[in-house]
């Protein structure tokens, strides 16, 4: 009898020492989380501008590139699941707005002074379409205190047109042979007290680089991204 005693003595004792401390220590530190969300916002800008000139057999060819974009993406991440001690939200889909101005110039002048010139132009803006499956997943690591974000986002069709004149006083113009559809597509990640996601990232233009409506951590970008956690109203 009094070992059934000391055994049950042993065993209240463990489990006020060891599992109740472990089980409060394991438990999410935010209340009703699945309650919760993040919303806030997120904005992009893309700035490449250069000219270069090269020569050839016959003359020199002239090509300059002037690209502006800017993106504001709307957020409103609810509450996924929990997953080996990480909290997941995802938004989707995404609203926001879109702008483009893009012209591409080549201008290939002959060693007699003949040229001809060809100019692409795409300008536009629009809203995100919710049938376009733009997409975020926000992941917080309770424990570690930090969080990842992904997304990708498509944007608006922006079609152009390309001007071709030449020396001889021709012009011709006529709709571009592809459409600038911005689509952008990133992985961050950063410190977080659980309860804000805040944090930017940018890069600089290099000379001469390629452009194309595909983006995301290129160099001439730049992000901006504000999330904070907010709790459902009660009726």
């Amino acid at each position: 009898m009094h070992t059934g005693i000391i055994r049950r003595r042993w065993l209240l004792t463990f489990l006020q020492s060891v599992i109740f401390p472990f089980l409060i220590a394991a438990a999410p530190p935010y209340p009703e989380v699945s309650e919760s969300y993040f919303n806030g916002k997120i904005t992009y800008e893309r700035h490449v501008h250069w000219k270069d000139i090269a020569n050839l057999s016959y003359g020199t060819m002239t090509t300059t590139v002037d690209l502006d974009e800017t993106l504001t993406v709307l957020v409103n991440a609810g509450y996924l699941r929990d997953s080996y001690g990480s909290q997941l939200y995802e938004a989707s889909p995404l609203s926001g707005k879109s702008v483009v101005s893009m012209t591409k110039t080549v201008l290939i002048t002959e060693n007699d002074g003949d040229w001809n010139k060809t100019i692409d132009t795409w300008k536009g803006e629009g809203s995100l379409d919710p049938e376009d499956s733009s997409n975020l997943l926000l992941t917080i690591d309770t424990r570690e205190k930090t969080y990842t974000m992904s997304a990708a986002i498509f944007c608006p069709v922006v079609n152009g047109t390309t001007e071709i004149t030449d020396s001889k006083g021709s012009k011709m113009t006529s709709e571009a042979a592809d459409s600038w559809r911005l689509n952008a597509s990133f992985d961050m990640d950063g410190i977080t007290d659980g309860n804000l996601v805040k944090g930017s990232w940018s890069d600089p233009a290099i000379r001469n680089q390629a452009v194309t409506p595909q983006t995301g951590l290129l160099p001439g970008t730049s992000w901006e991204w504000s999330l904070n956690r907010s709790h459902l109203k009660n009726k």
